[in-house]
């Protein structure tokens, strides 16, 4: 099983983006990362405060922006008629784990984490998707040859390869206690006051309740796929943001269900202790 999994990691490894293939010219005096694992949300998170904070925003996992990207651009480069952040100059959003971010003494970092069970069923069907569209050679082929496996089976085993990659960097997370950890759940639940706390524990000065309005309505669910759908006209091109909680309950199996509880459950009440920005009210 070992090799097995050692096999799987250095042909996907060949299919991955590096991370962080985008940073050079990026960074300046005083950073604010926002990382997480993919499809757990920090995009989205990261865009909003980089709006209240109105100082550029860089996805450093890449050199260019994607073309669904491209109209939230204009809220994103520090322009906005509210007053700039005197604590950042660059919000820099990434998938890299934070052994890997080389951020300094001046940096901050918040990590975000979304249910295992959401992104390992969000991350198996965004790459049948975008894989099967893909105009690449390889993805075209893998994208076929994956057929062969009947679906039921296929999904079983992406949802437990992606956990597992997930689980590496969730728990590197957890053995770190300065890195602040939010929840995506209790974003998605309490926008407004998790967006409050936020800025407040990195820059108090910038908090302003109608510019928090302001940033969650322009990255809204909704005002993202309309952008994205203005800017890329085939459907099967476009990568949704992140949205609800709990969409893997239509898609697991009792048998699935019972498997992430086993593996899971431990890490699950860790970060639930362990994430910051919460109210005990909440």
């Amino acid at each position: 099983m070992k090799m097995l999994s050692k096999l799987t990691d250095r042909i996907a490894a060949k299919f991955r983006k590096p991370a962080l293939s985008g940073l050079q010219g990026r960074q300046s005096e005083r950073n604010l990362w926002v990382s997480g694992y993919p499809i757990s949300g920090n995009s989205y998170i990261a865009y909003v405060i980089a709006y209240v904070l109105n100082c550029n925003y860089y996805d450093v996992d890449s050199p260019e922006w994607s073309p669904q990207r491209v109209p939230l651009k204009k809220y994103l480069c520090g322009e906005n008629e509210h007053p700039k952040t005197q604590a950042f100059g660059s919000v820099l959003k990434t998938h890299a784990p934070p052994s890997s971010i080389p951020n300094s003494d001046n940096d901050t970092l918040i990590y975000v984490v979304r249910d295992v069970r959401d992104v390992s069923n969000s991350y198996f069907h965004r790459v049948e998707k975008v894989w099967a569209a893909s105009p690449a050679l390889k993805h075209k082929i893998v994208s076929r040859l994956s057929k062969l496996v009947p679906t039921r089976l296929r999904y079983r085993m992406g949802i437990r390869y992606f956990s597992r990659l997930w689980s590496a960097q969730v728990n590197e997370v957890l053995e770190k206690p300065d890195i602040p950890v939010l929840r995506y759940e209790y974003f998605l639940k309490n926008p407004l006051q998790a967006l409050e706390q936020i800025i407040k524990s990195i820059d108090p000065e910038s908090w302003d309740e109608k510019i928090g309005r302001e940033a969650l309505e322009i990255f809204s669910l909704k005002n993202m796929k309309a952008a994205a759908a203005k800017s890329v006209s085939n459907p099967a091109n476009r990568t949704d943001r992140v949205g609800g909680s709990g969409d893997y309950q239509n898609y697991f199996s009792p048998s699935d269900v019972e498997w992430f509880e086993h593996q899971y459950n431990e890490t699950i009440l860790k970060i639930q202790q362990r994430a910051e920005f919460e109210s005990s009210n909440s």
